[in-house]
């Protein structure tokens, strides 16, 4: 995929001058897309939430229990307890009767002792909906060619198409951020059985207290798929999604080495896109024209002299 170029189909508007002015692109809310079922899921039942709850209760209890059980067995210190204590609060630990007495138990140990409680056992789960509604999205297209999508996106083939290069240095060469769009029939469906990619922040809250929240990481298997997933009647794009953790403006994912000039695209449009880019870029932009191929429906593109 190095050095390979994508490119954004635009029409011949104040948007599109205003990216080759100030060099921005904007990354859409998935609702503001023209997909409806865009990054739609199943929503989740009461029975999935609550064993999703149980499980991460359960994977949290798991964890303080192997770390104070590790430094009660290696004399080490934590959370300036001694020894004595350590062993009073395991003991303490096991005479709990139920998952969520435990839980209270242990999470209230945190707070006092460690000055953080667990993170939210169903901060896991809520994060999905917040990362698909926040998500930000730039869709690209490995086909500079394709008549529809001239159509479609470019106002009749009167608008040009956006050409941006993938390079070691340039962020589309991170599949977490950069993949190519899948297409099905089948319904997008978040997977809880399948293993999650998860990282909790810390942070103080309005009362100066020390404060966990739990999400998923955007490179999760299963969040990915729903990133990059679309039904069949798209295919014919061809996308490739550029994609970041908040949807708003953002500077070139790769370097912009070329402009395609639609077949329908005027000529004074030409010229003042050219004259532009010479103002705004201090490096060669390869510009093309779309054209016919003679006695065929196909286009071909036209090297322009700038």
């Amino acid at each position: 995929m190095n050095n390979k170029i994508f490119y954004k189909y635009r029409d011949m508007s104040d948007r599109t001058i205003e990216i080759l002015k100030n060099k921005k692109i904007w990354l859409a809310k998935p609702n503001t897309l023209n997909d409806p079922y865009e990054c739609k899921i199943r929503a989740f039942t009461e029975e999935e939430y609550l064993k999703e709850k149980e499980s991460t209760m359960i994977n949290q209890l798991m964890g303080f229990f192997m770390t104070f059980n590790h430094a009660l067995k290696n004399q080490e210190p934590i959370f300036g307890l001694r020894q004595k204590d350590v062993k009073s609060i395991l003991r303490r630990l096991k005479r709990t009767n139920s998952l969520e007495e435990r839980y209270d138990f242990a999470n209230n140990i945190m707070e006092k002792k460690a000055g953080k409680a667990f993170s939210k056992p169903t901060d896991f789960i809520e994060s999905v909906d917040y990362i698909l509604d926040n998500i930000g999205i730039f869709s690209l297209s490995e086909d500079p060619l394709n008549k529809l999508m001239w159509s479609h996106y470019s106002s009749s083939h009167q608008g040009i198409a956006l050409g941006f290069e993938v390079d070691d240095n340039s962020i589309l060469y991170n599949q977490k951020y950069f993949n190519n769009v899948k297409y099905t029939d089948e319904p997008l469906n978040f997977e809880l059985s399948n293993g999650r990619l998860v990282e909790i922040n810390y942070f103080y809250n309005d009362s100066g207290q020390l404060e966990s929240k739990g999400s998923l990481q955007i490179k999760d298997p299963e969040l990915q798929k729903i990133f990059f997933t679309k039904t069949t009647e798209w295919a014919y794009e061809k996308e490739w999604r550029y994609i970041r953790e908040k949807f708003g403006l953002y500077d070139y994912p790769g370097k912009l080495v070329r402009i395609i000039f639609g077949l329908n695209c005027s000529e004074s449009n030409i010229e003042s896109i050219i004259s532009l880019c010479s103002e705004c870029f201090d490096y060669k932009i390869d510009f093309f024209k779309a054209v016919r191929v003679d006695h065929s429906i196909d286009l071909n593109l036209l090297s322009i002299n700038s």
